[in-house]
């Protein structure tokens, strides 16, 4: 599995979005058109709670090789940044360590029990 990350400019989240909640659609042969973005899960995340910058959004996906050929491209908008370097791995640490975080407090829920 592959891990990318873009930084995605506020004002753009939201056309940003109508490509990641885009509904399940059928074409005109009755074909169903599936929302991979959706069925493979990605994670939006506010760049002032995360410690970033207040006018950023991060998306992060982890997917296949495959995924990212077939469904980078519906990102690709003014506005929406892949990160690379530095910043990847800085950005990558801060969001896995609060999903880290998260999984243990969901854990700690259930102790009790």
């Amino acid at each position: 599995m592959t891990v990318k990350i873009w930084k995605i400019d506020r004002d753009k989240v939201r056309e940003l979005n109508k490509v990641l909640e885009a509904p399940e659609i059928a074409d005109a042969e009755g074909k169903i058109i599936l929302n991979q973005f959706a069925r493979n899960g990605y994670q939006l995340k506010d760049g002032k709670i995360i410690g970033f910058e207040e006018s950023k959004n991060y998306l992060y996906i982890e997917a296949s090789d495959e995924f990212f050929m077939e469904n980078a491209k519906k990102i690709d908008m003014p506005g929406v940044t892949e990160l690379s370097g530095e910043e990847f791995e800085t950005v990558k640490k801060k969001i896995e360590e609060e999903q880290a975080d998260s999984i243990a407090g969901m854990g700690s829920v259930f102790e009790g029990f």
